[in-house]
């Protein structure tokens, strides 16, 4: 089953994707990297609302060009929203992972939104971690290159994705003791 990641950013789109290998009870990443949604700023609309929609439409796009390439995702995890620097950011993050969320959905890909402090205590035993333990984390689990501190959003997702496949092993191993 490969399981997909995303931290969404109101001009990006951070993905990974790993898949659990049952033989050896391992994780792989097999693919991550960051989507450019190049949204224009609002003084080039003529009111927020076309600019909040433009948003949600490029970041709907890139998804759609993501997910129907291969290899094919079975499920999503997504990072939750929370009120960042300020609204007006708050509310075009939201407007990004609603797009990436409506995007698996429509592509039949099984997703859920998970908050930060659930996938960094499950991957780094730390709910409140910060960047540099994320990215120290994700590279000594999947041997990922060192990025640029702008760059460092793929981390989270490599982590969210491994948070959603220790989930998943979790609950199916919970289904299995209540059959």
């Amino acid at each position: 089953m490969i399981v997909a990641g995303f931290d969404p950013g109101w001009n990006k789109i951070n993905y990974a994707m790993v898949q659990h290998d049952y033989n050896n009870n391992r994780t792989h990443l097999i693919k991550w990297g960051q989507l450019d949604v190049h949204s224009m700023g609002p003084k080039d609309y003529d009111n927020v609302d076309l600019y909040l929609s433009d948003i949600a439409h490029k970041h709907f796009d890139a998804m759609n060009h993501l997910l129907s390439e291969r290899p094919v995702i079975h499920y999503a995890f997504i990072e939750k929203p929370l009120f960042i620097q300020n609204g007006e950011t708050t509310i075009k993050i939201s407007i990004a992972a609603g797009a990436i969320l409506f995007g698996c959905r429509t592509h039949g890909i099984h997703s859920e939104l998970v908050t930060n402090s659930a996938w960094k205590k499950a991957t780094v035993d730390n709910g409140n971690a910060k960047k540099d333990a994320i990215a120290f984390e994700a590279r000594r689990l999947f041997d990922l290159p060192e990025y640029k501190p702008d760059q460092w959003d793929v981390y989270d997702a490599a982590l969210i994705a491994y948070y959603g496949a220790l989930e998943l092993l979790k609950r199916a191993k919970e289904e299995d003791v209540v059959r």
